[in-house]
C-alpha cells in the first residue's frame, strides 16, 4: 500500500532526496514561508487558471478565514524554493468547513464526527515543476495518471543505457499526502474530505488513498468537482 511505501517502505526515503517539506501547524508560525505558500496559490489559482479574480488579491497572496484553522504543507526544492503547497482544514465548532459553503451532500450520508475530520485544499504544483504537456495542477502526468500505481513509486530508474533518469511519479503531491498522513495520524484526524476531479480521485485510489462520493458534482473551482471523503488512516 502506498503509506507504507512512504513510511516504512525501506530505509532510505523516497521522496526527500529531490524535495524537502514543511509542517506550519498555525500561519502564523513562519510568517516568510506562509507568505511564499500564498504566493504560490496566487501564481496558480488568479494568474494561472483564473479561478479566482486578482483584483482581490493586490498583495499577490491568496489567502483566506480557513488559514487560520489549517495545517499548511510546503514542498520545496533542493534550494528552498516552495514549489507545492496544500492544506488540511482543521474542524472547529463554531465554523463550517469549506466544503459546507459550497457543496451538498448526498440525503444518505451521515458526516462523521466533526472533531476526528479535516479538509484537503489549495492542493497545487508550481507550473515549471509541471514538467510535461498534460500534468495536472497537482503535478500528476499524463502518463501516470494512465498507468501509474503504488509500486511505480521510485525515486529514478535506470534506462538501458545505464543511466538514471527521474521517475514519472507525481512525487510532490505523495511527499505533501504523506506530511497530512503523518499529522493525521498523530493528531486524531481520521476523515478526509476533499473537493476533487474524478480522475485525481481514481488516481489516489489505485495508489491506496480510497475516496468515495459524498456529494453530487459541483462548479465549486472547476467543472466536474465532485466532493469525497476517506479515511485518513489509508
Amino acid at each position: 500500500m502506498l503509506v507504507d511505501i512512504l513510511t516504512r517502505g525501506g530505509k532510505k526515503d523516497l521522496v526527500v532526496p529531490y524535495f524537502t517539506f514543511r509542517r506550519l501547524h498555525s500561519h502564523q508560525e513562519d510568517a516568510q514561508l506562509f507568505a511564499a505558500i500564498a504566493s504560490l496559490r496566487y501564481e496558480v489559482y488568479c494568474a494561472e487558471c483564473n479561478y479566482l479574480d486578482q483584483s482581490e488579491y493586490e498583495s499577490g497572496l491568496e489567502a483566506d478565514h480557513f488559514d487560520e484553522r489549517s495545517v499548511h504543507m510546503a514542498a520545496q526544492s533542493l534550494d528552498g524554493l516552495v514549489v507545492g503547497t496544500v492544506r488540511l482544514v482543521l474542524a472547529n465548532p463554531e465554523q463550517d468547513f469549506p466544503f459546507e459553503e459550497h457543496c451538498s451532500l448526498y440525503p444518505d450520508f451521515k458526516l462523521p464526527p466533526r472533531e476526528q475530520s479535516g479538509e484537503i485544499s489549495r492542493l497545487i504544483v508550481k507550473k515549471s515543476f509541471r514538467r510535461r504537456t498534460g500534468d495536472s495542477l497537482q503535478g500528476v502526468s499524463k502518463e501516470f495518471q494512465e498507468k501509474g500505481s503504488a509500486v511505480a513509486i521510485v525515486p529514478q530508474t535506470k534506462t538501458i543505457s545505464g543511466k538514471n533518469r527521474r521517475t514519472s511519479s507525481p512525487l510532490i503531491m505523495l511527499g505533501m499526502y504523506r506530511e497530512m498522513y503523518r499529522f493525521s495520524r498523530k493528531n486524531g484526524v481520521r476523515y478526509w474530505y476533499a473537493a476533487m476531479e474524478k480522475g485525481l480521485a481514481n488516481l489516489l485510489d489505485r495508489m491506496g488513498f480510497h475516496f468515495v462520493p459524498v456529494g453530487p458534482e459541483t462548479g465549486l473551482l472547476r467543472s466536474g468537482d465532485d466532493l469525497r471523503g476517506g479515511p485518513a488512516r489509508a
